[in-house]
Order: structure tokens, then C-alpha cells, then sequence
């Protein structure tokens, strides 16, 4: 019996070593293209191996199981110091609410999505993936409630509109790497505060993984550049342990908060996979309570956040 076993974990060998460096590929192998992309998928890959693990060692597959446990615990790696780094609870004081939705450009459910921006009660809304139908169609119906509008076209699948009910002293809609964004300087109860609205480009290739890098280098030279409280919302196609994501944190000092992990694409059934949209905080404020909502006929998750100036954050 002792010589069976063996000679079944020796057999499992080869499986557990190409679930090791695969781990080791995820976790260690940085953001070429299409590399980043299965990289994305970290938090459910390691999902789906933990009960895998549990699965095949029950069987008695005890090779392929330990191949999987080291895979688990290689791509967790990448996304654990986002929980071990967690930022304690926000103390200052709330002073604007932001909703960020994207809405889906082929998407028809326009009574049903302007009943749920309605509902976010948002001071704040940026909407994505806005052409001129969709814009108009939001000004109708939202234009009692948010004065200050405007709308970057463009592209397919990358206009974006911004929607406030406090006083906005100016809005820009701004070139990033050839797609629009929104930069708005908004007064609100606390002072001033510069808001970024963009969509960076989806690194579906090569070329355009370059271009997005390059809008995150564009983004943080602006951000950099402010004094004042800033933020930056909009759906970044990037996750946080992404190196790009990275250096931005790191360069200009904002946070996405406590929430940053939590999957807002592809949705199922309110269920989603990977985190790219965000809304990021610094200079004098940070992201408060997040909440996600379900936006009809998107395959995002809308969200909103409530932002607080910068005070002592509270642990735990």
C-alpha cells in the first residue's frame, strides 16, 4: 500500500510542477501583454485552487494537491499586501458623495438607470461609456436634480459625462493619450476639490496595453500637479496590483481605500471577477464608505463613494 501511494504522488509530479510555475508566472511575471490580462483573474484563480486543493487531497491526489495549495498561496501574493496594508477607517469629516456608473453605450435601460443614479443620492456622477444619445437622454432626465453637466465624446464605448448638483467652477474635457476625460474643479462644503473623470483603454493588445500605460503616466503627472484635494474616478482597466496602478499610488499619494479589492466586472447575477473600477483620493481628502450597486443592462457594477477630508484614521 505504502509503495501505491508512492508511486501515485510521484505520478502527480509533473501537474503539481506546472501549477507551481504557473503560480510563480502569475505572481512573478509583471505586466507584459497578454500576461496582465490573466493576471487580472488572480483573486478568482485563487479561489477556484483552495477548494481544489481540498478536493484533490481528499481524493488521495496528494501531489497535485500540494501543487495546487503552492499555487494558491503564490497568487495570493500580489493582492495580500492590499490586506495586510488595509488603511484604517476614515475620521474626517464627510463632505461629498461620488457615483460612479458604467452604463454600457449598447445598453437600453435608460428609465431603469436613471432611477438608479437617482437613487445613489450622489452630489457627484460620472457615467462612462456615454455617446450624444445616451448624454442627452441623462440631461432630460437629470438635469433638475444636477445643473452642472458636461460630455466628452468620441470613441466608441469611451464617452463620459459628469453630472453635479454642487457648484462646479469649471470643467474641462481634456485629452488622455487620445480618449476623452473630464477634469472639474467642484466647490463643495469643505473647499475646493479637483475631480479626474477618465476611462483608460482597455489593454486588449499590445498596442493599446502601451497606450494605457501611458495614460497612467499622463494622469499622474496631472494629479501630481495639484495642491488641493484631489480624486480620480472612472473605470481604470487595471487592477491595483497591476505595476502601473502601483506606481501611481506611489507617485502622487492617493488611496483607493478600504474597498480597492472588491470586484466591480464582469457582472453576474451581482456576482463579479476583477476590480477596475475605482475612485481614488488624496491631497487633503480620502475615500470614505463604498458601496456597490447593480446598474440594468451594464456588465459593471456601479459604485459610490463618500469622500472625507484627511484626518486621523481610525484602526481596524
Amino acid at each position: 500500500m505504502e509503495e501505491r501511494g508512492g508511486k501515485g504522488f510521484r505520478s502527480g509530479m509533473p501537474q503539481a510542477l506546472a501549477l507551481v510555475i504557473l503560480g510563480v508566472l502569475l505572481a512573478f511575471g509583471g505586466d507584459p501583454f497578454p500576461l496582465l490580462n490573466a493576471r487580472a483573474f488572480l483573486l478568482p484563480i485563487t479561489a477556484v485552487l483552495l477548494p481544489v486543493t481540498v478536493w484533490w487531497w481528499w481524493k488521495g491526489r496528494k501531489a497535485l494537491a500540494v501543487g495546487a495549495f503552492v499555487a494558491a498561496l503564490l497568487t495570493a501574493l500580489p493582492t495580500a499586501r492590499f490586506l495586510v496594508d488595509r488603511p484604517g477607517k476614515p475620521s474626517g469629516t464627510e463632505f461629498l458623495r461620488v457615483a460612479l456608473l458604467n452604463v454600457h453605450e449598447d445598453n437600453d435601460a435608460y428609465a431603469e438607470v436613471v432611477a438608479v443614479a437617482r437613487s445613489t443620492g450622489a452630489d457627484v456622477l460620472a457615467v462612462l461609456e456615454t455617446d450624444d444619445r445616451w448624454y442627452q437622454d441623462l440631461v432630460a432626465a437629470l438635469g433638475d436634480q444636477y445643473p452642472w453637466h458636461v460630455h466628452g465624446g468620441g470613441e466608441r464605448f469611451y464617452g463620459i459625462a459628469l453630472f453635479s448638483r454642487v457648484p462646479v467652477r469649471n470643467a474641462d474635457v481634456v485629452s488622455l493619450d487620445g480618449l476623452p476625460s473630464i477634469r472639474a474643479a467642484i466647490t463643495t462644503p469643505s473647499g475646493p476639490l479637483i475631480l479626474f473623470a477618465v476611462h483608460l483603454r482597455a489593454p486588449e493588445s499590445a498596442a493599446k496595453t502601451a497606450q494605457r500605460n501611458r495614460q497612467w503616466r499622463m494622469l499622474e503627472t496631472w494629479v501630481s500637479e495639484e495642491a488641493g484635494p484631489v480624486c480620480v474616478v472612472g473605470d481604470l482597466n487595471t487592477v491595483p496590483w497591476d505595476r502601473s496602478f502601483r506606481n501611481f499610488i506611489g507617485a502622487t499619494g492617493v488611496d483607493g481605500g478600504r474597498d480597492i479589492l472588491r470586484p466591480t466586472w464582469p457582472t453576474y447575477a451581482g456576482a463579479c471577477l476583477v476590480p477596475l473600477d475605482h475612485l481614488l483620493a488624496g491631497h487633503g481628502a480620502q475615500v470614505g464608505a463604498t458601496h456597490l450597486l447593480d446598474i440594468p443592462g451594464s456588465d459593471h457594477l456601479g459604485k459610490t463613494v463618500t469622500l472625507r477630508t484627511a484626518g486621523q484614521q481610525a484602526p481596524g
